[in-house]
């Protein structure tokens, strides 16, 4: 059956989903996913966090459109996540870290990326090295030095 976890997204907006869901909390963080998924409360919870949070299981494209659209027309960047056969044996507090990780990860490849764009636009002989140092950088996935690549490309006029 198609259920939602959330943490900091409103019960209205969910309630006008019609999808059957359940409010997560800090005292759930060492739970297991699979088990938060029999969870009926739907009060919101004291968390730590402040980024609203949904958890979608057993939903089919459709239903993650909606909710997703839905979350998109209310201005809500909500983490989202779609449960997986692995993500289900995770405790709620290794999952958020591990998304948490991605998204900064994401983050800075994005930042990287630009700087990169708005830099070559503007190269200066002999700066040709730096911005290949940088995009060698960026296709090698290391975030370290990715976030390095980005320092040296900040200082550069």
């Amino acid at each position: 059956m198609s259920k939602c976890l959330i943490a900091n997204i409103s019960t209205e907006i969910m309630n006008s989903l019609d999808f059957e869901y359940a409010c997560l909390g800090d005292k759930d963080l060492p739970c297991i996913m699979n088990d938060l998924l029999k969870k009926e409360t739907q009060e919101p919870e004291p968390i730590f966090f402040k980024e609203p949070f949904i958890f979608l299981s057993e939903m089919s494209e459709e239903e993650i459109s909606k909710v997703t659209q839905t979350l998109k027309n209310h201005q809500i960047k909500a983490i989202t996540i779609v449960s997986t056969p692995t993500n289900l044996t995770w405790t709620f507090s290794s999952l958020y870290e591990e998304v948490m990780e991605e998204h900064a990860y994401f983050q800075t490849m994005d930042e990287l990326k630009a700087l990169l764009k708005e830099k070559m636009q503007h190269i200066e002989s002999g700066k040709e090295e730096i911005l290949m140092a940088s995009f060698m950088a960026l296709q090698s996935g290391d975030a370290e030095e990715m976030k390095k690549a980005i320092e040296i490309l900040k200082k550069l006029n």
